[in-house]
């Protein structure tokens, strides 16, 4: 009698692990290729970066910021200043005439 309580409890039980087992199986078809190209790519990019000379790109921009260093410090802001505000005392006439 009591088995009899049980049978439609371990149908239940066993249509869950039916469906567990569709549902993996779903989900192992649908992830796992695009997981293994997602891989292959990341293993493709990791050789890139492993191509690359790390010193000398290092040199290189060192050198290019101590390039704009010495370009920046050759920069006369007073002249820069200067011409800034003949420009703009030029073009104010100019911008009352158009109503600015």
């Amino acid at each position: 009698m009591e088995h009899s309580k049980l049978i439609p409890y371990l149908r239940i039980c066993a249509f869950c692990c039916a469906g567990l087992l569709v549902l993996g199986l779903f989900c192992t078809i649908t992830l796992v290729p695009p997981l293994l190209n997602t891989i292959s790519e990341l293993s493709s990019i990791a050789g890139f970066f492993e191509q690359v000379n790390w010193a000398e790109l290092s040199e290189s921009a060192t050198s290019s910021l101590n390039e704009l260093s010495q370009a920046l410090e050759q920069l006369d802001i007073e002249s820069f200043n200067k011409a800034v505000h003949n420009l703009q005392a030029a073009i104010a006439p100019l911008a009352r005439l158009f109503g600015g």
